[in-house]
């Protein structure tokens, strides 16, 4: 049975549908690159399982894992993104991966196409230093075979998928880079209108924060960067 299928037959039973996602605590990391591109890392990952609670039991959606980006655009010394307040639509494809788990059913993994859509905002007020913010939005991100998909912003009630993109200028050819979104997502079983993910206590819509990279993939990435250099010394000892 396909993940939609078994969603799906959780409609005929009665009761109202809640959606429970978990908020991942604010945090702030970063990276070094010879570029300014934007997707700026080889795969992000969603903060631990969105959490779905519907009359026929908990859903889960674990593991999702955001990759195969199939564009990226450079930020920094970009004809449309020279002056404050000047603004571009980025589309890109992509690829989801994840764990679907539905009542009484075993873990179904999933991997699905993902098209993207991306506004991205120069609101660098003091255009002449070599830090470069830029405001982001996520306008469309559709899992493509499943019925989940990123809360577009006009939703009444429920606040954009916003983000921001940070660009140090290191020296030439060298980029640090912060970034961040807040995801907000919603659940979409005709003939039920769009719900959207919800705080499991107040109700309230709230967001996956995803930061990139993540803090984990840095200290693994520090902790090899250590050792090759320890690995050099030895061998010039």
């Amino acid at each position: 049975m396909s993940p939609y299928r078994a969603m799906s037959r959780l409609l005929s039973l009665a009761g109202p549908i809640v959606i429970l996602v978990a908020a991942a605590e604010p945090a702030s990391a970063g990276i070094i690159r010879p570029d300014s591109c934007l997707p700026q890392y080889k795969y992000t990952k969603l903060p631990p399982p969105l959490h779905y609670l519907t009359p026929g039991g908990p859903v889960f959606v674990d593991n999702v894992l955001h990759y195969g980006f199939t564009s990226c655009v450079n930020l920094v010394n970009n004809p449309a993104l020279d002056e404050f307040g000047e603004e571009i639509i980025h589309n890109f494809g992509s690829i989801v991966t994840g764990t679907l788990v539905l009542p009484s059913l075993p873990p179904q993994p999933f991997q699905v196409n993902a098209p993207v859509s991306v506004r991205i905002r120069n609101i660098d007020i003091n255009l002449l230093d070599n830090i470069h913010p830029f405001e982001t939005e996520i306008l469309q991100l559709d899992l493509v075979g499943l019925p989940i998909r990123e809360t577009p912003g006009s939703v009444p009630g429920v606040s954009a998928s916003m983000g921001q993109t940070t660009v140090t200028e290191l020296g030439p050819g060298l980029f640090h880079i912060d970034s961040f979104f807040d995801v907000f997502t919603e659940l979409v079983l005709p003939p039920l209108p769009p719900i959207p993910a919800t705080d499991r206590v107040t109700g309230r819509p709230v967001p996956a924060r995803v930061v990139l990279p993540e803090p984990g993939a840095l200290a693994l990435a520090g902790a090899g960067l250590l050792l090759l250099g320890m690995a050099r010394a030895r061998r010039s000892a």
